[in-house]
């Protein structure tokens, strides 16, 4: 039998397929499910790798956080400095990004070792929202933008409902 909560995952991956999202990612612990939908637009000077939401820690309090994973050479040469999540037309957090940050190295996560991670923690599980995304160069001018639509909720074992 078809759950609610695998019918409404369904649903929302549908409806933002149909949207013209790029991304659907699904990422869990053993307590908490984080689904996501990134829309990228066309062009991707900056968020060329796609940015994910999941959640850490088994304790709990597990959290989520926003990774937004960029190329060192991106950086560089797009002269990125900041990157900024607004929900609604609301800043709700600012990442500084510098040239000097150092890359995650050899991973199994991308095909390159010059890749950087820039991590913002949204709060503790249960979490939901829709964040926009924007890169901003050396002088506070867009260079890119992502659309982020996600949804980190626990895992509630409903035969003991």
């Amino acid at each position: 039998m078809v759950t609610r909560r695998t019918l409404l995952f369904g649903t929302a991956t549908l409806v933002s397929g149909l949207s013209g999202c790029i991304a659907t990612q699904r990422s869990s612990s053993p307590q908490v499910v984080c689904a996501a939908g990134i829309d990228s637009g066309d062009s991707n000077p900056v968020f060329s790798l796609t940015p994910t939401v999941r959640s850490f820690g088994a304790n709990t309090n597990p959290v989520v956080e926003l990774v937004v994973p960029i190329r060192q050479a991106v950086v560089e040469s797009q002269n990125v400095r900041e990157l900024v999540v607004f929900s609604e037309s609301e800043v709700r957090y600012r990442i500084p990004v510098s040239p000097n940050d150092d890359p995650v190295g050899e991973t199994n996560r991308y095909d390159t070792d010059d890749v950087v991670e820039y991590a913002q923690s949204l709060g503790h599980v249960p979490q939901n929202g829709v964040y926009r995304l924007v890169a901003l160069d050396g002088d506070g001018e867009s260079l890119d933008e992502d659309r982020i639509d996600f949804r980190c909720y626990r895992v509630v074992d409903e035969e003991s409902d």
